[in-house]
């Protein structure tokens, strides 16, 4: 997908924030900023999606029985 440009005005202290890790990850701010806001796109947009599906499960009565709860709870537990 080709570039395109996006223009936004940043609070100094998450410029300094941005120019600070720039300069130790030897990165762009550009380029840096643009990683973050994939990230956090990424990062929302899941969460959005499972929300949703939740929401949509429980409208089905699509709930977790005891059997369920056990093995993700042994899966996760131990």
């Amino acid at each position: 997908m080709p570039d395109t440009e996006l223009t936004l005005k940043l609070a100094k202290d998450i410029k300094e924030k941005l120019d600070k890790l720039s300069l130790i990850r030897k990165k762009s701010s550009e380029g840096l900023a643009e990683e973050a806001i994939s990230q956090y796109l990424d990062l929302e947009l899941w969460r959005h999606e499972q929300i949703i599906q939740g929401v949509n499960e429980s409208m089905n009565n699509d709930y977790a029985d005891e059997e369920d709860i056990k093995r993700v709870f042994k899966k996760n537990v131990g």
